[in-house]
């Protein structure tokens, strides 16, 4: 890590330990590489609840892929749920707002 990383790190840590809940929406690989899992934050403040929102899961075939919100879309079939009504084939576009930070403030 370089310097500026390193403080940003510790000023992290320090607003973990006065902290009830962080919520990461960043893969489990990259909060590792950046320190930042759960049993190092964990250390700092024991009552902390570590809430994690992954595209693709912790586990699976999928887990180190990147989860851009288009891309979950058409993953999970809403592109082509939005068929078109006089029932013609979907049109290959997707929703015009992000469907993660909605489902996510439920």
């Amino acid at each position: 890590m370089n310097r500026s990383r390193t403080l940003d790190l510790n000023v992290l840590l320090d607003m973990v330990r006065d902290a009830d809940v962080l919520v990461c929406n960043i893969r489990p690989a990259a909060m590792s590489r950046l320190r930042l899992e759960w049993e190092k934050l964990g250390s700092v403040n024991p009552r902390l609840i570590y809430v994690g929102t992954f595209g693709y899961s912790q586990r699976g075939r999928c887990a180190a892929e990147p989860a851009f919100d288009d891309l979950i879309q058409a993953a999970s079939g809403l592109v082509y749920a939005m068929g078109k009504a006089d029932g013609g084939p979907p049109p290959m576009c997707r929703l015009p707002w992000s469907t993660g930070p909605l489902e996510l403030s439920l």
